[in-house]
């Protein structure tokens, strides 16, 4: 968590995505329901923000009734990643692609806001790929980065 914290100080949604990396897997192999498990991503305020980030929803998305955002959750995840459970999230292959279009998108909202402390998309790549370590065996293992994002520290 303290690199999760280190690299929030460069770039938030590089945080957002490494703690999702660690905790949407653990919600995803729990032995609850699907409504339970999308309840209690809408819950955690970082979860709902990148889930929500990446299946391209707004944030006034918070303020319709949670039943109608738990159904719309489930079509854009199904449009987006083949299935619309929260389970599928314990595969890493599936896990990747949630936090690779976090990230992406993330990136496009900030330059359109024009405050991101990063330079215009396409002149630093960024790589976060899942890890077989950890208390799950999987999350983020690596970000590396090229361009005015180097100095975020690289995990080991």
């Amino acid at each position: 968590r303290s690199f999760e914290t280190a690299v929030g100080a460069q770039n938030n949604s590089f945080r957002l995505g490494l703690n999702a990396g660690r905790e949407i897997p653990e919600l995803a192999a729990r032995t609850i329901s699907e409504t339970a498990k999308w309840f209690t991503l809408l819950g955690n305020p970082p979860l709902r923000e990148v889930v929500q980030t990446a299946l391209g929803l707004p944030k006034s998305f918070a303020s319709i009734d949670l039943d109608q955002q738990v159904s719309v959750l489930k079509i854009r995840t199904q449009q987006a990643f083949g299935r619309d459970t929260v389970s599928q999230f314990a595969e890493p292959a599936q896990m990747d692609a949630l936090i690779r279009r976090f990230v992406l998108r993330s990136e496009i909202q900030a330059q359109g806001e024009g405050s991101s402390p990063s330079a215009p998309l396409g002149q630093h790549s960024v790589v976060m790929r899942g890890a077989g370590s950890g208390k799950a065996g999987r999350g983020i293992g690596a970000v590396s980065c090229h361009g005015p994002l180097s100095a975020i520290p690289r995990a080991t």
